[in-house]
């Protein structure tokens, strides 16, 4: 059992300890999985966000990010950029363009510049810029047919 020293033992009793934070699931708006919790940023007491790894991806989310925050995952209010590496591109006639390889920033932001793509042809390297792509979901699906 453990005891208390505080003004409000009742207050106490709804603290979250950080400990049981790390390695729950932090999840994307879309329900997508971004990763686990491997360290928390703090400063002054306070939460900042976290540090999260998928594989060998590593990513920090701020806490501004957060949706909802419990013992069981943290629940994110924006579908991380991040989260595009991996994903399959299409054009627009339903032809596989290729796969996401990289996933070009001007800062930290969530937002992209550019999306290194790998062809399956000769195993070029394209990039597509935000402007080319019609629907950026599960997959990406581009506006146009893609020439190569």
């Amino acid at each position: 059992m453990e005891e208390i020293i505080a003004s409000n033992s009742a207050k106490v009793q709804g603290y979250e300890r950080l400990k049981r934070l790390l390695g729950k699931k932090v999840i994307a708006k879309n329900g997508e999985v971004v990763g686990k919790v491997r360290d928390i940023a703090i400063e002054n007491y306070d939460i900042k966000g976290v540090f999260c790894s998928r594989w060998f991806d590593k990513v920090y989310i701020d806490k501004s990010n957060f949706e909802t925050f419990s013992a069981d995952a943290i629940v994110l209010r924006i579908n991380p950029v991040t989260l595009l590496k991996g994903k399959i591109v299409f054009d627009s006639a339903g032809k596989r363009v290729g796969t996401v390889r990289r996933v070009n920033r001007d800062d930290t932001s969530n937002s992209f510049k550019s999306l290194a793509v790998r062809t399956k042809i000769y195993k070029r390297k394209i990039e597509i810029k935000p402007g080319q792509i019609s629907i950026l979901k599960k997959n990406i699906i581009l506006k146009t047919e893609y020439e190569g």
